[in-house]
């Protein structure tokens, strides 16, 4: 089984976990992995990507998501019952414009659900595209990644 940033948005994430592991044959593997919002690499500072986050977690919170659901990946598989685990981290360095056209959706969503305004989007908007046009952007998202065996 494979879930990538699948567990983070989850309301209930030790329930699918324990499912993944019912439906793994014995000797079977899991693997996760989550963005970890707390280590982003961003060059030159933009306070609107920071700002951004910040939202997403808060609006993800309200819902019952837990995206701090990656640095206690070997937690989390111990207590939905595989006994071998082994945890590591990486970043990912994604292109800067392509991280500011995905944040342009996730704007959208939120005008679309009401969960900000017009101006405060706009803004948003104005800050993380003149950020993306800095031909020095950079951009690293880390994640934590899991895997665990079921006993067989």
């Amino acid at each position: 089984v494979h879930a990538g940033s699948v567990t983070c948005g989850l309301a209930e994430p030790m329930t699918a976990l324990r499912e993944m592991r019912r439906v793994l044959k014995p000797g079977g593997v899991i693997g996760i992995r989550n963005p970890e919002y707390s280590g982003f690499l961003i060059w030159p500072p933009c306070d609107a990507l920071r700002e951004c986050y910040n939202r997403l977690q808060r609006n993800a919170q309200s819902r019952g998501q837990s995206l701090g659901f990656s640095m206690n990946s070997l937690a989390v598989l111990r207590e939905a019952g595989f006994v071998r685990r082994e945890a590591s981290a990486s970043y990912e360095c994604l292109g800067v414009n392509v991280e500011v056209d995905a944040w342009m959706l996730i704007f959208q969503a939120w005008l679309d659900r009401g969960l900000s305004d017009h101006a405060t989007v706009q803004r948003l908007e104005a800050e993380l595209r003149a950020w993306g046009q800095n031909p020095d952007a950079f951009f690293g998202r880390p994640g934590c990644e899991a895997i665990g065996y079921k006993e067989g």
